[in-house]
């Protein structure tokens, strides 16, 4: 077995591993640049552009022959369409023998479409419409009194005064704002907030009875 061959062989035992990890949207294929009129040489995946093992090499991929591959070159990446329509992302990479001599190329062919189609969605699905979507902070705990406290914490931190200082209707309005909130459907709500008032629970109460009976008046 020649140089190239061994080459292509080595190559070909990795095409088929290549493929799977990639998935059936990558085509890969071999091709073999000392006879591009039958260039393929092993085809993975080749529903993305239809072609089979002895089909030629793509126009551009003649473009490129036919200008010369430079020494430094190693691979050419491009996009491009197929006849049905497909939007392929095409990177090529060069296979070289010991006389640094180009005789092939791997080609990773990824059909877009289905890409394209999910970035379309997600855009969709992150889109800002300041119309029908707000944006509000909210809490994720794995523990609802971390949630209680939490609300607890920042509505008595509303009026800006020390807590032996509040009075009576800073109070109500702060069970107010809690009743509000929902705090109130949490169960051991009324005794953590009234511990963190520094009052009774039957205070805590009484409150809420005033408030409710004065927004039923209303």
């Amino acid at each position: 077995m020649g140089e190239k061959e061994l080459l292509f062989s080595n190559i070909q035992t990795l095409m088929e591993t290549l493929g799977r990890l990639l998935g059936e949207d990558c085509e890969v294929v071999l091709h073999d640049f000392d006879h591009p009129e039958r260039s393929i040489v092993a085809i993975i995946n080749n529903r993305v552009t239809n072609r089979q093992v002895g089909d030629p090499i793509s126009e551009y991929a003649w473009k490129v022959l036919r200008r010369g591959i430079e020494e430094n070159e190693h691979a050419i990446v491009y996009r491009t369409y197929t006849k049905e329509g497909k939007r392929i992302r095409s990177t090529n990479v060069f296979l070289r023998d010991a006389g640094d001599r180009v005789v092939g190329c791997v080609s990773f062919n990824q059909d877009l479409s289905r890409l394209e189609w999910i970035r379309g969605w997600v855009d969709n699905f992150l889109r800002d419409d300041a119309d029908s979507v707000d944006e509000v902070a909210d809490e994720f705990a794995h523990d609802v009194m971390a949630i209680l406290n939490k609300m607890v914490e920042q509505t008595i931190a509303g009026p800006g005064k020390e807590i032996h200082r509040l009075t009576k209707d800073e109070k109500l309005m702060i069970i107010e704002e809690l009743d509000e909130k929902g705090a109130f459907l949490i169960k051991g709500a009324v005794d953590l907030i009234a511990s963190q008032l520094g009052v009774s629970r039957y205070t805590i109460y009484n409150y809420l009875d005033e408030i409710r009976a004065k927004n039923r008046m209303m």
